[in-house]
């Protein structure tokens, strides 16, 4: 004779055990994400489609104020700084390395003065900038903040910069190609580090 002997104190104490079990495995992984501290988070107008190509220079920035135009123009203000630095390092690049490539006289007031007229484009350039994205959010403590992302059309500079040292006598037309090749290195080595 088989008898189930059912049992409700045994079986309490097994859903209660089966409880605690199940309450302190799930307590203990959010234990290790709070000790951790690190969480995901989204930032805005960012990654793989803001980032510099062949065909454009990308930089983002964010602006936050309590008023929300202020913050759009301190948004602005820091994408502008944050392009015009990398221009500012590509550019420097592509003159030492184009000079060394011609291997003409490159003394430094012929180095200086190449630097210096990069930089003049840079400056009339960066007033042609894009913006490619832009989000405002309000934080919890009633701030606005604004993330952008502009462009610089990569050809369009080139041009530019060619242009200004041509009729600057600080490079002769049969070099174009070498000073591009020299700005579309530098310009692939800055998306392959991004």
């Amino acid at each position: 004779m088989n008898k189930n002997i059912y049992n409700p104190l045994a079986f309490s104490f097994l859903v209660f055990n089966s409880i605690i079990i199940l309450t302190s495995c799930s307590t203990a992984g959010k234990e290790r994400t709070r000790q951790g501290g690190e969480r995901i988070i989204e930032v805005f107008c960012s990654g793989p489609g803001y980032q510099t190509t062949h065909e454009f220079i990308r930089a983002s920035g964010i602006g936050e104020s309590l008023d929300q135009t202020l913050s759009r123009k301190k948004a602005l203000t820091n994408t502008r700084a944050e392009l015009a630095a990398t221009l500012k390092v590509v550019l420097k690049e592509v003159s030492v390395n184009y000079l060394t490539s011609i291997e003409e006289d490159n003394d430094e007031k012929v180095i200086e003065k190449f630097q210096s007229m990069n930089m003049e484009v840079i400056d009339q350039e960066l007033i042609g900038t894009r913006v490619i994205c832009e989000k405002v959010t309000k934080t919890k403590d009633g701030t606005y903040k604004t993330y952008l992302a502009m462009e610089l059309d990569g050809k369009k500079l080139l041009k530019s910069l060619t242009g200004k040292l041509v009729a600057e006598k600080l490079l002769r037309e049969d070099n174009y190609n070498k000073y591009e090749q020299c700005f579309t290195l530098e310009i692939d080595k800055i998306s392959q580090r991004q």
